[in-house]
């Protein structure tokens, strides 16, 4: 997955598959209105949530160390934030509560890491 800007700055969400005959199926999706202005490149590799799919809570790890803190922006699949709050990390992990949120695809931001996980 990764998301792009285009030269007329409106970002694009690329999604890809691949079968275990090697043909890739690619999305695009629109994000008007986005805000994610700090994502023009792919998604951090080094980070990731569990469990994910998730219903009600997950774990995202982080670069961040024990205690400290940083601001955590999470935006639906149109860009809009639909979470926003600052967090401490526990290990390199930060806990996060989604029940509250609709099922779909979201895309996360801590520091300079960017992903997505799907709410069921």
């Amino acid at each position: 997955m990764r998301i792009i800007k285009t030269a007329d700055n409106i970002y694009k969400l690329i999604t890809f598959t691949q079968n275990d005959s090697d043909i890739v199926d690619y999305d695009v999706y629109s994000l008007p209105g986005t805000t994610l202005d700090v994502v023009e490149n792919s998604f951090a590799n080094e980070s990731f949530s569990f469990p994910n799919p998730s219903s009600s809570r997950m774990a995202i790890k982080t670069s961040l160390v024990k205690g400290e803190s940083s601001m955590l922006e999470v935006f639906d699949i149109s860009g809009k934030k639909v979470i926003e709050k600052n967090v401490t990390s526990d290990n390199g992990q930060i806990d996060l509560d989604v029940s509250s949120l609709s099922g779909g695809m979201y895309i996360y931001k801590i520091k300079n890491q960017t992903n997505k996980f799907i709410k069921k």
